[in-house]
């Protein structure tokens, strides 16, 4: 009966625990792996920017204090000019070089752009989620969630995967591409002339 489908499509857009199908229990599960993920790559882009502006403003500060530090005609008895000349030297060359071999730049962006696709991937999942629940029939409900679920996982994986070689091989990728969504058929909808309804967020 319509009554019953809609109470049926309005328990399970509440969400709550006694009406929760397995369908909604694992596509929110995904949603929450991936945003956890994306959380994680988010903070540690954060701690790479730091060290890439703390090292660039090291490098600057000990490349122009060398040169008069070691050129500057201290009195004889200032034995200790000469170690502590010694020492900026050194540690300008090596602020230069750990910036260089770290790539604290690089991979900045490398985990900035991996959060981003993640925060696509959730937001993709929270509009099938919405599409699925007040569009689709009753019996192919669950099989469209799961469907979604899967692909949420895969594409979890792929990104994870990417940033993964890119972090490894030094490489800049300017871009993530996602994995083609399932389609839900017409076939499957409740009212085929719906359009679909997304998540805003």
């Amino acid at each position: 009966m319509p009554e019953t489908k809609t109470q049926s499509i309005d328990a399970d857009a509440v969400g709550g625990d006694s009406t929760k199908s397995a369908g909604a229990s694992a596509i929110e599960g995904v949603i929450g792996d991936v945003n956890k993920k994306a959380d994680s790559l988010e903070r540690e882009s954060h701690g790479m920017r730091s060290r890439q502006q703390a090292s660039t403003v090291a490098t600057i500060i000990l490349g122009v204090s060398a040169p008069a530090i070691v050129t500057y005609s201290a009195p004889a008895e200032w034995w200790w000019w000469k170690i502590l000349a010694i020492v900026i030297t050194a540690l300008g060359t090596a602020s230069a070089t750990i910036r260089t071999v770290l790539r604290y730049n690089e991979r900045y962006s490398n985990s900035a752009l991996a959060a981003i696709a993640l925060r696509g991937v959730a937001a993709q999942l929270r509009g099938k989620r919405e599409d699925v629940r007040i569009s689709v029939k009753d019996e192919f409900r669950e099989q469209k969630l799961f469907e979604f679920s899967v692909w949420g996982r895969q594409q979890e994986y792929e990104i994870s995967k990417s940033y993964v070689e890119r972090d490894v091989a030094a490489s800049k990728q300017d871009q993530i591409k996602l994995g083609e969504v399932p389609v839900i058929d017409d076939a499957h909808r409740i009212d085929p002339t719906r359009k679909p309804v997304y998540a805003s967020s």
